[in-house]
């Protein structure tokens, strides 16, 4: 089990990963899609705001929340690592410590592939079946 000083360490770093995007972008300072002409753009150009602002199929609409759902396991994946580092410098030599902190990188990294792998399979199916239907 993590220790006083790490847990305290690993309190601060989650909270401060929760804050740092209100501290960062200021809400209601500057509205860039607004003021850029970016949107006028958009719309002069054809393109609409769709399901996460892909195009107007269902595939293109999957694979960015497909996207969006490898970018959240990798931000895990991330803290998970870096929580892991710290506990292991913070060991102070405790073998017990250092194992259990590097066990949890190997089975963070290892969980990281198995999504990493799984990603892959569909996309090779998906890409398959896809060529399949559309040359009936």
């Amino acid at each position: 089990m993590l220790g006083k000083t790490n847990k305290i360490i690993a309190l601060f770093f989650s909270l401060s990963l929760l804050l740092m995007p209100g501290l960062i972008f200021a809400e209601g300072s500057y509205d860039f899609a607004e003021n850029s002409g970016l949107e006028a753009t958009q719309k002069e150009a054809g393109f609409g705001r769709t399901l996460f602002y892909s195009a107007n199929s269902i595939d293109t609409g999957i694979s960015s929340i497909i996207t969006l759902f490898l970018s959240f396991v990798g931000l895990i994946f991330l803290i998970r690592t870096i929580i892991s580092g710290i506990s292991w410098m913070l060991a102070e030599g405790n073998e017990t410590q250092i194992s259990k902190a590097k066990d949890a990188i190997k089975h963070s990294a290892i969980g990281l592939a198995i999504v990493v792998l799984a990603y892959a399979i569909v996309i090779l199916i998906t890409s398959v079946l896809l060529e399949k239907t559309t040359n009936l």
